[in-house]
């Protein structure tokens, strides 16, 4: 089992596959490092890759203090995930939670990455009242869109049946994995809204 222990103290799983430039790819909330088992056997062809299990995502390390699932402390995992791998460039690719990871990684050390693949990312989070304030009367605004038009098309998206299922299965797989970094997300989502960054808040260049 390859793994290693960061400054806090927490372990860290990890698998790499292949040869070559390195990719680090970090998973989403609702899954673990094996969502990449697809993309490590056909980028291993080219590339050193390499996915690991985010702290609280067995067999990493389950910490039961919430401090240590901060922004920070997950990004920082990156750092030394690079560090024990002997890298001090790779490309980095996230999803979801992954990719708050590895955008806060890349902010704080952008010597430190080639190239960053980011997918369902939000801006990040404010703790401002007249942001959230603002920010949660948009969402109600959205909603109450979005029930008139299912109301309008006879009720197809919301069938009573389909909601049961997916909440269902949506309950069934979180049910996979332990309780602190759920009620640690769950906390941020309640309480923070999303950040207004200038626009772009990202640029890519070649090479």
């Amino acid at each position: 089992m390859a793994q290693f222990t960061t400054d806090d103290n927490v372990r860290i799983y990890y698998e790499e596959a292949g040869c070559g430039f390195p990719v680090i790819f970090a998973h989403e909330f609702g899954d673990n490092y094996e969502t990449w088992e697809p993309q490590l056997c056909y980028f291993a062809r080219r590339y050193r890759c390499v996915t690991y299990a985010a702290r609280g995502y067995p067999p990493s390390d389950v910490p039961e203090d919430i401090a240590k699932y901060s922004l920070a402390r997950v990004a920082a995992d990156i750092g030394g995930l690079m560090d024990q791998l002997g890298v001090e460039q790779a490309h980095l690719v996230g999803l979801s939670m992954g990719s708050f990871s590895v955008l806060n990684f890349a902010l704080a050390n952008p010597a430190r990455v080639r190239a960053l693949v980011i997918g369902s990312c939000g801006a990040g989070v404010t703790t401002d009242p007249e942001q959230r304030k603002s920010r949660l009367e948009a969402v109600e605004a959205r909603a109450r869109v979005r029930r008139a038009r299912l109301r309008g098309n006879g009720g197809s998206y919301g069938q009573p049946r389909r909601a049961s299922c997916l909440q269902s299965q949506g309950s069934a797989r979180l049910g996979r994995f332990p309780r602190a970094p759920q009620e640690a997300l769950g906390r941020r989502l309640r309480t923070h809204a999303a950040r207004q960054l200038p626009r772009p808040a990202l640029s890519l260049r070649p090479g």
